[in-house]
């Protein structure tokens, strides 16, 4: 795609698409752009962010959480990519890899705007104690010790939650 990126529209098309599994592997090419960095998604992270909302298909949600997890772009206007990732992070029934791919965008959310890292270290620090694996559970405590030491007053510390 990066030799033809006349073939970025159609593709995500049949990557937000129904026809599996069409679908599902047109969303992993969008996954692997994302580990090249390339720079053919910037100009679509709107899109991509209105696909992993409103998919069902957990495979291609995965996909398009993991390119938002990688991605470079403002989080202020995505206001609904916020709102999902936290309920995605207290459902229990939601896949470990989604919640994975959510922490790092919600660290985004974090870093670009700081007013909002006490809300979302309580929600982090909610949702870990019902995180499913090891692996999920140790990022979470990662992330919170990360994002904690970011805090740029001492109104609110992780360990005084504890």
């Amino acid at each position: 795609m990066e030799n033809n990126p006349t073939l970025v529209p159609l593709v995500f098309e049949l990557a937000k698409g129904t026809r599996q599994p069409i679908s599902w592997r047109a969303a992993w090419i969008f996954s692997y752009l994302a580990d090249c960095e390339s720079p053919l998604l910037s100009p679509m992270v709107d899109d991509i962010i209105a696909a992993a909302i409103s998919i069902d298909n957990h495979s291609q949600r995965g996909c398009f959480l993991k390119v938002l997890s990688r991605c470079n772009y403002s989080v202020e206007e995505a206001g609904k990519l916020l709102d999902f990732c936290i309920d995605l992070l207290q459902k229990p029934t939601n896949r470990p890899s989604h919640k994975f791919y959510c922490l790092d965008i919600l660290e985004k959310f974090a870093s670009q705007l700081p007013e909002l890292r006490p809300e979302l270290i309580m929600v982090v620090a909610d949702a870990l104690p019902n995180f499913e694996t090891n692996v999920l559970r140790r990022k979470g405590k990662l992330w919170l010790r990360k994002i904690d030491n970011q805090h740029p007053t001492k109104r609110m510390r992780l360990s005084d939650m504890q």
